[in-house]
């Protein structure tokens, strides 16, 4: 019988094997719970949210303010852990769904331009 610690690795292999392949993204998304701000174009005013997962091509958070698909708006991610810089980006709004409390929007969107 193999050590307990070569069994172990050889089911990480594994699950990270099938983590890869059940994963058709070119990047993974990672769960990222933090206050989102973004800018509305047409009213230049400011709305607020939190994410829920970001990966390096694409956000999806939460809001009260629904958001057309297509729209560009400028985003911005702070992140609780001030030692992690905030990521402030241009994004286009893929889609924009009423969750269960329909006051509250999923949007999904798209990083066009990490800014500076």
């Amino acid at each position: 019988q193999k050590p307990l610690k070569k069994q172990y690795h050889h089911i990480r292999e594994r699950e990270f094997r099938m983590k890869k392949h059940d994963e058709k993204r070119d990047y993974i998304r990672m769960t990222a719970e933090c206050e989102v701000s973004f800018t509305d174009p047409e009213s230049s005013l400011r709305h607020h949210g939190l994410s829920k997962n970001l990966s390096g091509k694409g956000i999806l958070f939460e809001t009260s303010k629904a958001v057309e698909a297509g729209t560009l708006v400028e985003l911005t991610v702070s992140p609780e852990n001030t030692s992690t810089p905030p990521l402030h980006a241009l994004v286009e709004i893929v889609r924009s769904t009423p969750t269960a409390d329909p006051t509250i929007f999923s949007v999904a969107a798209s990083i066009k331009e990490i800014l500076p």
